[in-house]
Formats: structure tokens, sequence, C-alpha cells
């Protein structure tokens, strides 16, 4: 795989590519992490000594998000894009967090919305997963 001529997606990819390198993924993006952020803002589910605890939580998810995502930045250097698809001279990084997960950065995002979701107290900021058909 090249990424020399950029205009189509990675062979086998049903995905569209939304630019020729991925940046109407960026703008989803964006609003995705936006639509969370101001979600924090709905107002706490929870009160209390649990709202104390998910507060320190929060901070903790936070800080370790910030502090995951800046290390992978570091690592990546001059290779790092806010762009899905790599620039042309950027090569396959296998240290630091990479050598564990291929995207360390995007998790450290969920990481750190799951910490705003517990400082805030608000369910609706948390990062989750859609629920699972229960009709039996």
């Amino acid at each position: 795989m090249t990424y020399g001529n950029l205009p189509s997606a990675p062979h086998g990819s049903r995905l569209p590519t939304l630019g020729p390198r991925g940046e109407g993924w960026v703008a989803l993006q964006g609003v995705a992490i936006a639509a969370a952020a101001l979600a924090g803002l709905a107002g706490p589910a929870w009160s209390g000594p649990v709202r104390v605890a998910s507060s320190a939580a929060g901070l903790l998810g936070i800080s370790a998000g910030v502090v995951l995502a800046g290390a992978a930045a570091r690592t990546l250097g001059a290779a790092l894009t806010p762009l899905p698809m790599p620039n042309a001279e950027a090569r396959l990084v296998r240290t630091g967090a990479f050598r564990l997960v291929r995207h360390p950065i995007y998790g450290a995002v969920v990481i750190a919305a799951l910490g705003w979701g517990l400082l805030t107290a608000s369910p609706a900021a948390m990062p989750s997963r859609p629920a699972a058909d229960e009709a039996t």
C-alpha cells in the first residue's frame, strides 16, 4: 500500500475517503468531540459522595488521556498529522504506545471523554457503544 497517490481509501476499505487525506473525517470527529463537551454541560445526574468520587475519577481520566495523547504525539514527532492519511514520508511507528495499539491518540480521546463525563456527572457525555437489542 502506498500513500503517494492519496485520492482513494486504502485497498479493501468500504468507507468513503471524505477528502484526499480524510479531511471530512476530521470535521466529523470535531463535531463528535464538541457534542461530548456540550453534553457535559447538561447538568449532573448524581450528587453527594458519588459525585465527589466521580469527579476525582474524572480528573484522573482526563489527565491520563492528556498524558497518553502527548506521549503518542511525541513518539510520532514530525509524522504527526490530524488527518487520517499519513504524510507521504511517514514511516510505521512501532515504539511507545504504538507497540501496543495502532491508534493510541484515539484511545486517549476516549479516555479523556469518559473522564469528562465522570467529572461533570453527565452520562450523556460519556462514550458508549449502542445498547444491544434486549427484546427476546
